[in-house]
């Protein structure tokens, strides 16, 4: 959890993990990625609540990236 190596982009990010009144856990990542976890999520499930929710960040943004750069690939190629 917090203090937690993630890879990212060819760099070692720190994560940080805080609770929050929220529905939704919230992940941001500026020069390291910053989880906003429910309260309601158990101390037992909040590892592998935290795990799951950036992976699944995780995935969109390679989506979003790899739709960036075809884009960019498609201007250049016109």
């Amino acid at each position: 959890m917090t203090g937690a190596k993630i890879p990212f982009r060819g760099r070692t990010s720190s994560l940080t993990v805080r609770r929050h009144d929220g529905e939704r856990a919230e992940i941001r990542y500026k020069g390291g990625f910053l989880v906003d976890l429910p309260s309601r999520v158990p101390a037992d499930a909040a590892a592998a609540v935290t795990a799951m929710e950036i992976r699944i960040w995780l995935k969109q943004r390679a989506r979003r990236d790899v739709h960036e750069i075809a884009l960019a690939y498609g201007k250049k190629s016109d």
